[in-house]
């Protein structure tokens, strides 16, 4: 047990610190013994203080415990911002992929009213047409940016074959389901691609905050990866599908 003892004098009073402890004797009986630590005298008007009372040794530890904290809490501020700002990063890759998959949806939902509207012009490709459903089928069932990149790149190149393919039937030309289905489709594909060029932006910036430091530790920390781009393969695949919507005007 600690005691503090403090006795005063007519300018001045001390103070001395006892470490109280007991010891037993053989026949059970508790002897006390007092150890007096440290003795300090202080003048008329100080009051002792934990310093003066205890040794300066405990106040040093007070520091040092204290800036233990404070370097702690700033760690995890900083950890915090850093983690705040991929999770942000992630969600924006995921809104822009998102956004992406509801233009390709539309095209996959326009593809079988074209392909309707294609069947009934007598002696038109067949293979064209089989080409064009087999592909947009495919497309639907793609999970990974990598094979829907892969078989959405495939079904562009079909639908321009097919169009190509239809400028050799005047009757299609002056169709104007037809008309208005090709102008539906090179406005998807305009969207497509401006949903393509936003993603691609935030999967940029994402991919850098992941690979620069210190942002890559806290990425290694809670298992963050770069995003993949979704490209395409070469400068053909960029020209929209070329189709004519003006109608034949008969002289």
């Amino acid at each position: 047990m600690a005691i503090l003892a403090c006795n005063k004098t007519h300018d001045s009073f001390y103070c001395d610190y006892y470490q109280r402890n007991s010891i037993s004797t053989e026949s059970g009986v508790k002897i006390g013994i007092g150890l007096r630590a440290n003795s300090h005298i202080y003048r008329m008007g100080k009051a002792p203080t934990i310093s003066g009372a205890f040794g300066g040794q405990y106040v040093g530890e007070i520091i040092w415990f204290a800036v233990l904290i404070a370097g702690l809490l700033l760690c995890s501020g900083i950890v915090v911002t850093f983690y705040n700002g991929l999770v942000r990063g992630r969600l924006l890759v995921r809104e822009g992929l998102s956004g992406i998959d509801v233009q390709l949806k539309r095209r996959h939902n326009l593809i079988p009213n074209l392909v309707s509207a294609v069947q009934g012009q007598a002696g038109f490709e067949q293979n064209v047409l089989e080409e064009v459903t087999r592909l947009r089928s495919q497309a639907m069932r793609d999970e990974s940016i990598p094979d829907k990149q892969r078989d959405e790149n495939a079904l562009s190149q079909s639908l321009k074959t097919l169009f190509a393919v239809a400028e050799g039937y005047p009757d299609l030309k002056a169709s104007s389901i037809f008309l208005d289905l090709q102008r539906q489709l090179v406005t998807i594909e305009d969207q497509i691609e401006k949903s393509r060029r936003y993603y691609n932006g935030t999967v940029r910036d994402f991919n850098i905050r992941v690979e620069s430091f210190p942002n890559n530790l806290v990425a290694r920390m809670f298992g963050f990866q770069v995003a993949e781009f979704f490209g395409l393969e070469n400068d053909a695949d960029r020209e929209l599908p070329q189709v004519d919507i003006h109608l034949n005007e008969e002289g």
